[in-house]
């Protein structure tokens, strides 16, 4: 079994002043190659997906855009994120059965 993890996106994260948008753009992208090259079994990001707890909508968008696109990369492979103490349990298990449709589980 070929497992891919990540951590610690803390996507919409302003780090004194300067909006890290164009840093998890380059990031998402990189792991999207990796996905691509490898074709693993699952990717498990492990926590802090966003920076805040109540992340705005366009953050949440793009992290929605990123899951689409890595799953395109590897339409077979599991994608599991779980919250971590930035991210909203409850949050992350509200949209749970939307994200089935995709292969991804949300762990609150």
């Amino acid at each position: 079994m070929k497992v891919i993890h990540t951590s610690d996106w803390h996507l919409g994260q302003n780090f004194f002043g300067f909006d890290r948008k164009d840093d998890h753009q380059h990031m998402v992208n990189q792991l999207i190659d990796l996905v691509k090259d490898e074709q693993p079994d699952a990717l498990i990001i492990a926590g802090d997906i966003y920076d805040v707890a109540t992340p705005n909508t366009s953050v949440q968008k793009d992290f929605a855009e990123y899951m689409v696109k890595l799953r395109a990369a590897c339409p077979n492979m599991m994608i599991v994120c779980i919250s971590g103490n930035h991210d909203s349990a409850s949050r992350h298990e509200i949209f749970q059965t939307p994200w089935e449709a995709l292969n991804v589980k949300m762990i609150g």
